[in-house]
């Protein structure tokens, strides 16, 4: 499987733009008087992809703080694929403190790792008639789970669930695709600076221990 590129396409950018103001044109001619916060969410999404970020953390916080702030989920998470095709929690809120950084439920087991295997978001209504659920909140009743993708891979995905049963629409698919779309390309670039010093993090520890033998 692939799981993510190591250099983002050139045109991905517009692309993603133009994909955005076509959704937004959308919401605001559906909502006509006063844009719902859909369209807010989406167009600072557009402002914050195009920000100046040093730190993935620092990137992936601001879209969370807008989330938070304007769409009130009861848990929102964004999990970014790891060497082993291994979903970690890179960040979110709505789970314990000491979740961040982890692994998300293992591939074939649970929502989060159907949508990355499949590349398809997945509304869940009620999780408890739901077979491939696999409970991380006690608490939940609904979920919904996106991909995060670039031009030739699934590098995540952007999960959201609800203490409600039928808490979220099609405009929930929409809205979570389109922030999705925007960031992804950006992510994927700096998710793989973060992996590849890891992996020069492990070399050096390994190089370390075998010294000591």
């Amino acid at each position: 499987m692939c799981i993510a590129r190591t250099t983002p396409s050139k045109d991905g950018d517009g692309c993603v733009e133009m994909k955005l103001r076509m959704v937004r044109r959308r919401f605001i001619k559906s909502h006509r008087g006063k844009p719902p916060k859909h369209v807010r969410v989406l167009s600072r999404a557009v402002a914050l992809a195009n920000d100046a970020y040093d730190a993935l953390g620092e990137l992936l916080d601001a879209i969370v703080n807008l989330v938070r702030a304007e769409m009130g989920y009861d848990h929102f998470g964004i999990l970014l694929a790891d060497d082993d095709s291994s979903n970690i929690f890179r960040t979110g809120y709505g789970m314990p403190g000491d979740w961040i950084g982890t692994a998300g439920p293992p591939l074939g087991a649970g929502i989060v790792p159907w949508v990355f295997e499949h590349g398809e978001p997945l509304l869940v209504s009620d999780v408890r008639r739901e077979k491939r659920y696999r409970a991380m909140r006690r608490t939940t009743r609904s979920e919904l789970c996106v991909p995060l993708r670039t031009h030739k891979c699934i590098i995540g995905v952007i999960n959201v669930e609800s203490d409600r049963p039928n808490a979220f629409t099609s405009q929930d698919v929409e809205l979570l695709t389109m922030l999705a779309d925007v960031n992804s390309t950006r992510w994927s670039a700096v998710n793989n600076i973060l992996r590849q010093r890891g992996r020069a993090d492990r070399y050096q520890r390994e190089r370390t221990a075998a010294g000591r033998i």
